[in-house]
C-alpha cells in the first residue's frame, strides 16, 4: 500500500512502511516536461507565473488546482519509476472542505492513483509517537499554518483545528531575504535585490542558509554577478530576530488548539530544527516538551494503514502504531525547568493597572453583581462576557479556575474547559476581544513577579 501526505508545503510518498520522497510542493505548470519539488522551486521567484506552489490549497477552489496537482504527482510517481495504476492511502491536512476532497480525489485518479481513504495527517502523525494523553500538532505551509489537537490512548481521535494566514513560509523566506540582503549591503555594498537573478539565486539558498545558521550559529551567504563574488557572514540571531512575527504567530496557534490546565505534547515538523531561534523561543513557553516528527513519518503511516472495503471517507480516528520504520527518528526534546516563581500561591490579581488581594474564599467574575461573594464586575457591555462568567477558588495550595460561560475563558491563550489550575504569573482572559487579569504572588521577587 502506498501512503501519500502533503501539509500544503511538502509532498511526501511512501510504500509499505517505506518513505520513497518528500519534496516541496511546487511544479512547473508549463512545458511537456515540468520540473517539481525542489527543481521547479529553484525557479519560483524569478518565474512566478510558470511554477505553483498554491496548488494543493486551492483544491476545491481553483478548477486549475486540481491538474496541477495531477502534474505533480505524476512527476514524482516518474521519478520513482512507478508506472502502473497504485493504491493509496492519502494524510491531508485539517482544512480541507468536501469540495476540496472531491477534487483531490480526482487529482489522484488522473495521476494513476486510487484513493482507498483519506485519514487526517495530524492524527496519523500522533498515532506514530510515543503515547501521550494528548497532542497538539503544528504544521507551516507556503500560506498558511495549521494547529490541531488530537486525544491520544490506544485509538487516537482528531479534535479541533486552528488555521491562520499570518503565519506561512513565503512570509518567512521573504523576511530572511531581507535580513540577508541588508546584511550584504552593509558588508559589500552589493544589493542582491537589484536584479531578478541575483534575488531569485538568493532565494533558492535560504531554507539551507537558515538551517546551517541554525546549526552553526552563522552561515556565509554568497552571490556571483558581473564577475564579481559577495560574501557575508550572517549570524543565526539576524534570521532569528527577522522571523520573529512568523514564530509569535505559530506559538498563539498553538496556545489557540490547547485546553487550559490540560496537558498535551507539542508535535513539531522537523523542518522546525532549521528555523533559527525557533525551538528555543517555544521550549521557554512549554511545559509539556516538544516532539520533533521526521519528515515523511504521515506518509509511512498512513502506508501502513488497513485499506477498507467501503467507498473512500474521510476518518478521524486511527489506532496507534506500535512500530514502524521511522520510530526512532522521532525526537524527544525536555522542556526547561519551570520559574520557581509558578510554584508559588496566587496571592493577588491585577486588573486595570490595580492590584487586589486574592479573597481566602475565592471570586466570581462576570457582569452581574454578586452581593455575598467577593466578586470583580465588568461593564454589562463587554463583549462575550456572562453574567456569571468565571468564578477562581482555593482547593487546599492549589487555585482553581472554573468557567460557567457560554462565551469561553482563556488562559494564557488556552481555553478552559470547564476547568483548570492557575499558578502565579497567569494571565486570564474573558470575553471577546477580552479583558485579562494577571495572577501573581507576593512571595515571587524580581523577574519570577
Amino acid at each position: 500500500m502506498y501512503g501519500i501526505h502533503f501539509d500544503h508545503h511538502t509532498l511526501s510518498i511512501a510504500r509499505d512502511g517505506a518513505l520513497l520522497a518528500g519534496e516541496p510542493l511546487a511544479v512547473e505548470i508549463v512545458g511537456s516536461d515540468a520540473r517539481f519539488g525542489r527543481a521547479a522551486l529553484a525557479a519560483a521567484r524569478g518565474r512566478p507565473d510558470e511554477v505553483s506552489l498554491h496548488h494543493w490549497r486551492e483544491l476545491g477552489r481553483n478548477p486549475l488546482a486540481a491538474r496541477n496537482c495531477a502534474l505533480e504527482i505524476t512527476a514524482h510517481l516518474r521519478a520513482l519509476g512507478v508506472t502502473e495504476r497504485v493504491d493509496a492511502i492519502v494524510a491531508i491536512p485539517a482544512d480541507l472542505d468536501a469540495a476540496a476532497l472531491a477534487s483531490l480525489r480526482g487529482a489522484l485518479s488522473a495521476a494513476g492513483i486510487d484513493a482507498r481513504d483519506f485519514i487526517d495527517a495530524a492524527t496519523l502523525t500522533a498515532a506514530a509517537v510515543s503515547e501521550r494523553p494528548h497532542y497538539v500538532l503544528l504544521e507551516a505551509g507556503w500560506r498558511s499554518a495549521i494547529a490541531t489537537r488530537v486525544a491520544g490512548g490506544a485509538t487516537l481521535a482528531f479534535e479541533e483545528s486552528f488555521v491562520s494566514e499570518r503565519a506561512n513560509l513565503l512570509d518567512v523566506y521573504d523576511l530572511w531575504l531581507g535580513a540577508v540582503a541588508a546584511a550584504m549591503v552593509k558588508n559589500t555594498r552589493f544589493d542582491p535585490l537589484l536584479t531578478l537573478d541575483t534575488e531569485q539565486q538568493l532565494f533558492a539558498t535560504l531554507p539551507a542558509l537558515a538551517a546551517r545558521a541554525a546549526t552553526e550559529g552563522r552561515a556565509e551567504a554568497a552571490l556571483e554577478s558581473g564577475g564579481g563574488r559577495f560574501a557575508v557572514d550572517v549570524e543565526a540571531q539576524s534570521f532569528a530576530d527577522a522571523a520573529q512575527p512568523f514564530y509569535r504567530e505559530l506559538a498563539r496557534l498553538a496556545r489557540s488548539a490547547r485546553i487550559a490546565g490540560q496537558g498535551a505534547a507539542l508535535v513539531l515538523p522537523a523542518e522546525s530544527r532549521r528555523w533559527p531561534g525557533f525551538l528555543a523561543r517555544l521550549l521557554e513557553l512549554e511545559q509539556d516538551g516538544l516532539v520533533i516528527a521526521p519528515a515523511g513519518i504521515a506518509a509511512v503511516a498512513a502506508s501502513l494503514q488497513p485499506a477498507g472495503d467501503q467507498e473512500p471517507r474521510l476518518r478521524r480516528h486511527v489506532n496507534r502504531l506500535v512500530d514502524h520504520p521511522l520510530a526512532a527518528d522521532v525526537e524527544y526534546v525536555s522542556s526547561v525547568s519551570t520559574s520557581p516563581g509558578r510554584a508559588l500561591q496566587v496571592t493577588h490579581i491585577l486588573f486595570g493597572g490595580d492590584s487586589m488581594r486574592f479573597p481566602d474564599d475565592g471570586l466570581v467574575i462576570g457582569t452581574e453583581d454578586v452581593s455575598n461573594t467577593p466578586h470583580i464586575t465588568l461593564p454589562r457591555a463587554a463583549a462575550g462576557v456572562s453574567r456569571r462568567h468565571c468564578s477562581l477558588r482555593r482547593e487546599g495550595e492549589r487555585t482553581v479556575l472554573i468557567d460557567h460561560s457560554r462565551y469561553g475563558t482563556w488562559i494564557n491563550g488556552a481555553r478552559v474547559r470547564e476547568r483548570a489550575l492557575l499558578r502565579a504569573g497567569d494571565r486570564v482572559r474573558v470575553g471577546t476581544p477580552g479583558v485579562e487579569f494577571t495572577l501573581i504572588s507576593a512571595a515571587a521577587t524580581g523577574r519570577d513577579a
